[in-house]
């Protein structure tokens, strides 16, 4: 567990701690997790792939799919966007 400082308060803290204990200040990037982007990142590949297949094939069904299937990590990314500048903006203690 290593430590860093805080860039309020400059007192050490946990590289994983969300917030600062002495003055609340929130700490960025907190709570991002490398393998939900890859799976994000695989999710969109295959939605993008999907769509190509279908309209080769003439297969609405695949692009109807392909379509929805962008949808989902546009809300996703939308929705991890927001809370993290709710976190990021947060007033400190």
């Amino acid at each position: 567990m290593p430590l860093i400082d805080c860039p309020e308060c400059k007192k050490p803290i946990s590289d994983s701690a969300s917030s600062c204990p002495s003055c609340g200040y929130p700490v960025a990037g907190h709570g991002r997790k490398q393998g939900s982007w890859v799976v994000t990142t695989v999710a969109l590949v295959l939605a993008v792939v999907g769509i190509i297949f279908g309209a080769i094939s003439g297969n609405v069904f695949a692009i109807v799919v392909g379509f929805l299937a962008l949808v989902f990590p546009a809300i996703r990314f939308l929705l991890v966007s927001e809370s993290s500048n709710k976190r990021m903006h947060r007033t400190p203690r």
